[in-house]
């Protein structure tokens, strides 16, 4: 996994509205809280390919 360049972060969230902010920080959460690592990765890696 690469890692994320933290400006880059702060300005693609500051380019969201408040819903897509709530949606994208939703999906993030359910992710974050799998209790299997593989299916974390899994989507991940599906995310990217999007």
């Amino acid at each position: 996994m690469s890692n994320i360049n933290f400006n880059d972060l702060m300005k693609m969230l500051s380019q969201m509205d408040k819903k897509e902010l709530e949606e994208n920080m939703a999906k993030a959460t359910k992710i974050l809280n799998s209790k299997d690592p593989n299916a974390f990765f899994k989507q991940m890696n599906n995310n990217k390919q999007d």
